[in-house]
């Protein structure tokens, strides 16, 4: 099955018997290789998928989980991610590599120029990059850098910290940090500007069920404010 990128419909499993959502979870990875899964989106069942018809378990799709070309994703679901309405009984999970989708092959990218994005550390984020000392706070930035590239995901150097760091004028609770994401080469090959901007805010804006759910600096960001390009 090929799945369009930035895809946000939902996805149904359809079962044989009346069902009801449960406290575990359903996930999306994206397939790097045989052994290895990059988590996509994740979150238990009962908060965000409905029963539809008694039988049909409809999931909310991020708009940054199917986001790369040519690649292969797998839904996983965990035992208890649905119980039997008449019985209240768990049914079994589904595996890695059971349920796959592709997205397609190329992408169809505008060029757009380098632009400069910001986003904001919370108030605990805050006063936790405040308490540390030059040399620390330049690597807990490229820290923060890698964790934010893993989720994309983005190999390359087309996203950039500029190291730019300052309060935000209206909320000196709140930190800016600024990054920057250059312009494509290949059209065909690499996700647009605009298309990597989108996923940062939508990876931070749900981060907690989204790529960044797992990464150690994500209590950090301010998922109110999310990614946003800087007005000049």
């Amino acid at each position: 099955m090929t799945v369009p990128l930035s895809y946000t419909d939902h996805f149904n499993i359809t079962f044989s018997v009346p069902v009801v959502p449960s406290s575990k979870n359903i996930s999306i990875y994206q397939v790097v290789d045989q052994d290895k899964f990059l988590l996509c989106q994740t979150y238990p069942t009962s908060s965000y998928c409905k029963v539809y018809n008694i039988t049909t378990l409809s999931c909310k799709t991020l708009l940054s989980t199917f986001n790369r070309v040519n690649n292969n994703y797998t839904i996983m679901a965990y035992d208890n991610f649905i119980k039997t309405l008449l019985f209240n009984e768990p049914l079994q999970e589904i595996d890695c590599g059971i349920w796959n989708v592709k997205t397609p092959e190329t992408y169809n990218s505008a060029v757009s120029a380098l632009t400069e994005v910001l986003m904001h550390l919370n108030p605990d984020g805050t006063k936790y990059f405040l308490s540390y000392d030059q040399a620390n706070k330049i690597q807990l930035l490229n820290d923060i850098l890698q964790q934010i590239k893993q989720s994309i995901p983005l190999n390359d150097d087309r996203f950039k910290i500029t190291h730019d760091v300052q309060l935000d004028p209206l909320d000196s609770a709140k930190l800016f940090i600024e990054f920057s994401v250059n312009k494509i080469l290949n059209p065909s090959k690499e996700p647009s500007v605009n298309n990597i901007i989108s996923d940062l805010n939508d990876i931070i804006v749900n981060k907690h069920i989204s790529a960044l759910s797992d990464k150690s600096f994500m209590i950090f960001f301010d998922e109110l404010y999310g990614f946003q390009p800087k007005r000049m």
